[in-house]
This record gives structure tokens, C-alpha cells and sequence, in this order.
């Protein structure tokens, strides 16, 4: 947030992609780098020698007027994040364990996020899209000579696909191969965990940041407008029911089975997918049409959180 209480967002500051978080679960640190500065770690617990509780009102569309309870993280923390964004006053803050703010549409905990606890979309969805803009001769393919020669073997579509994937930042990818079936999924298990839907993920103008440049411009949302009659849905909003899951000692990882548990149309049957993605974890799976695409993905994932 700034000196004047006003969270940032992508919108409102667009280097906010340049700073690249990263969990060391072992040693419970978040570690932020950004390109020519000296990375940052913190803890990821809540320590008694924190800063003093503060409360900030967080003021875009999704959460306007809710209010949390937050921790400033510290002086060091706050000197880093303002040295890097060239912003005087910024403070990071942490969420306080016993927040109160719940899901508008739901009794589920949330923290600072607009709407949902997870976000889901799938594979088939993102390369349709990636095929739209192929046709109007839009291309998001890596600028990193590197990449491209890691992923000679990917078509011109599969490339913008994974790379389209960090501007939509999602915590799973599916490999569903019927575009926006997930908008017809209401409860799906993975692992031990049962996930429900919490609708369609609208889209805004922050898909149109290039996440690794920084710079905007009109697409991909006028393409994913067309495609879906004027509203710009991507994804499906996920969140848990069972309330375990927090103290559960159960793992989810890539290729587990997710189980389409319920679907809207009650008269679908059930059916068996694989997850692709995990935070922080490499892309796989066993389709033969599409495996380039969702191999050999760690860079993206990282980016992605």
C-alpha cells in the first residue's frame, strides 16, 4: 500500500511484475527478487517482534470498502519494495491470522484476494484463445532466444498459449481439451481436497500487461471479448469444502486425477482429468496432441505466482 492507504495493484502500478516471489517451505521464508536489486527474504509465520497493527482500507472493484487487519512487515521490508518501485512510503502488510473477511457469495476465509481462494483454467481453453489471436496475426511467443530453442518444438500457438499463462495467472491448469468446460464443473476433487466452483472469473485489463515487460495494450481482452459475446470470462473461481484442508497434511501434485465430483448439468457424467499445474512446480502430462505445450515449464510457474 502507499503513504496514503491505497493497496497497489497492477493497475495502479505495473512493476508490481517485475518482483518475482518464491516459497522455501523448508525454512518458512518468502523470498521476493527483482531484476538488479539484492533479493529479499521474510517470514512467512507471524512473529511477536513484528511492526504494530495497522488498518487498511482496500479500495478496488472486487473488496472496496471491506476493511483488514494488517501487520506492517518493517522498515526493511518497506525500504526494498519502495527502493524497487521508485514509490516513497509504500509498506507491505501482512493479513492478521484471525481476519474476519469472507467470500461476498460464501462463508469462505479470505485473505487479500478479490473474489476466490484458488483460480482454475485448462488447457483447451488457453489454446483456443492463443488460436484466436494467431488468426489476427497476434503472437505471444518468448522474446528469450533461450526458451524458444528449449521449446523448438512447439507450434506458433502453443508457444503464445504458455505464455499467454502468466498473464492469467492461475493456481491450477487442467488438461480439459473442450474450451470452457470448467464453466460447467461445480464441485471436482483433487487428492484429498473438494474444491467448489464459484463461477466464471471475469477478466480485465491486467491480463493486457506483459508480465515480463511491464507494457500494456488492447489484448488479449478485445479477443477474449469476441469469443465470449461481449463478457471476457476465463477460468473458474475454486474454493474448499473441507475445512481441514489448512491443517491437512495431504499434498496436491502435478498429475494427480482431478474428479469432476458434480457437474451444473446434473445429467453429465463424471469424469476423470489430470492437474497440470501446481504453484512453483514444472507442467506434465500424458496427452499426446498437446504434451510440448505442458512439459519442461518451471520458469512459468515461478513467474505465474
Amino acid at each position: 500500500m502507499n503513504s496514503m492507504g491505497v493497496p497497489l495493484t497492477q493497475k495502479r502500478e505495473p512493476r508490481l511484475c517485475f518482483l518475482q516471489p518464491s516459497l522455501d517451505l523448508c525454512n518458512r521464508r518468502l523470498w521476493i527478487s527483482a531484476t538488479g536489486f539484492p533479493d529479499l527474504s521474510l517470514p512467512l509465520d507471524n512473529t511477536t517482534n513484528q511492526k504494530r497493527d495497522i488498518e487498511a482500507e482496500i479500495c478496488n472493484s472486487k473488496v472496496c470498502g471491506e476493511k483488514v487487519s494488517g501487520m506492517d512487515c518493517g522498515k526493511k521490508v518497506n525500504d526494498w519494495i519502495s527502493l524497487v518501485l521508485n514509490q516513497s512510503g509504500l509498506k507491505m502488510i501482512r493479513i492478521l491470522p484471525n481476519s474476519k473477511r469472507k467470500q461476498k457469495q460464501g462463508s469462505t476465509a479470505l485473505s487479500l484476494a478479490n473474489d476466490s481462494q484458488y483460480l482454475l483454467v485448462t488447457s483447451g481453453s488457453l489454446l483456443q484463445l492463443a488460436g484466436d489471436l494467431e488468426t489476427k496475426g497476434i503472437s505471444y511467443q518468448s522474446d528469450s532466444a533461450e526458451e524458444d530453442e528449449e521449446k523448438s518444438e512447439d507450434n506458433c500457438i502453443q508457444k503464445s498459449a504458455r505464455n499467454l499463462l502468466r498473464r492469467f495467472r492461475p493456481n491450477f491448469l487442467v488438461s480439459e481439451w473442450i474450451p470452457y468446460e470448467e464453466e460447467n464443473w461445480d464441485q471436482i476433487q483433487i487428492a484429498s481436497f473438494i474444491f467448489k466452483s464459484g463461477g466464471p472469473c471475469s477478466r480485465c485489463g491486467t491480463i493486457c500487461l506483459d508480465q515480463k515487460t511491464g507494457q500494456r495494450s488492447s489484448e488479449p481482452l478485445l479477443t477474449l471479448a469476441a469469443r465470449r459475446n461481449g463478457n471476457p470470462k476465463f477460468g473458474i473461481h475454486l474454493h474448499t469444502l473441507n475445512s481441514e484442508i489448512e491443517n491437512s497434511q495431504s499434498t496436491i501434485s502435478i498429475g494427480d486425477t482431478v474428479t469432476i465430483v458434480q457437474k451444473i448439468q446434473p445429467n453429465s457424467s463424471i469424469t476423470h482429468l489430470k492437474l497440470n499445474v501446481k504453484p512453483q512446480e514444472s507442467i506434465k502430462t500424458s496427452s499426446s496432441s498437446y504434451s510440448s505445450l505442458l512439459r519442461q515449464n518451471q520458469r512459468l510457474i515461478s513467474d505465474i505466482d
